[in-house]
């Protein structure tokens, strides 16, 4: 059987395969009401065959903010079972630093945010480099399928590849977009700060500024233009 480490405290904890290039069935979860501290330095968890399994699965509806810090020059792949995230939590996420990580949810599940008919809100990426991936019907960041997603922001240096964004998002400098589609509340999404920077073949709508900068664009995936706001 898969194992489970569970962070009960607010110690400061790096987590780490013992070789980051093997995936392991061992998951990650976290208690709830813990604001936890984690660092993540080289995780390889894939559970994707594994019904209603998270690979990282933060308790429902806790109240302080979870704290991931992505270590430098770490790569860190999630992959979760049907009707999960690949980083499942409903509220209060924070991202941070300059490794990388890769969430893949299952079947009706988010990349990073809500499982299958869960919400997945407030969530904020400030570093690294993030590639989320929703399936069946689940953003890639945000709610999972029939889930809502509001609170989504991103700032700072963030580079972020996803396969959607669901609920009220701002964005601020550093961010790239690929083939992202927002849905939901769309005509609240705003680019703020800075510069943006747009790759491969955005499907966004409701832009608050500078709205002519997106629409319309067609890029390949190795283009992009430069929005500054």
């Amino acid at each position: 059987d898969n194992k489970v480490l569970t962070i009960i405290s607010e110690t400061p904890v790096t987590i780490k395969n013992t070789d980051p290039n093997t995936a392991t069935t061992d998951r990650i979860e976290v208690k709830k009401d813990v604001s936890a501290n984690i660092t993540l330095a080289g995780v390889n968890i894939d559970v994707s065959a594994l019904e209603n399994k998270a690979a990282f699965k933060i308790a429902d509806d806790s109240l302080p903010f979870d704290f991931i810090t992505l270590a430098n020059d770490s790569v860190n792949t999630l992959k979760s079972g049907s009707n999960c995230a690949g980083l499942q939590m409903n509220k209060y996420l924070c991202i941070q630093g300059e490794g990388k990580l890769i969430a893949t949810g299952g079947d009706g599940g988010a990349g990073i945010g809500g499982g299958s008919y869960i919400a997945g809100s407030w969530i904020t990426i400030s570093g690294g480099t993030v590639t989320a991936t929703g399936s069946g019907g689940g953003a890639g960041i945000g709610g999972g399928n029939n889930g809502s997603g509001s609170g989504i922001t991103m700032n700072g240096d963030v580079v972020l590849y996803t396969s959607s964004i669901n609920g009220e998002h701002t964005f601020s400098k550093g961010v790239i977009y690929d083939g992202v589609t927002v849905s939901d509340n769309a005509g609240s999404y705003t680019l703020t700060g800075g510069v943006g920077t747009v790759y491969g073949n955005p499907n966004v709508s409701g832009f608050t500024e500078p709205r002519n900068s997106i629409l319309g664009t067609n890029l390949a995936d190795t283009d992009y233009i430069t929005v500054t706001v």
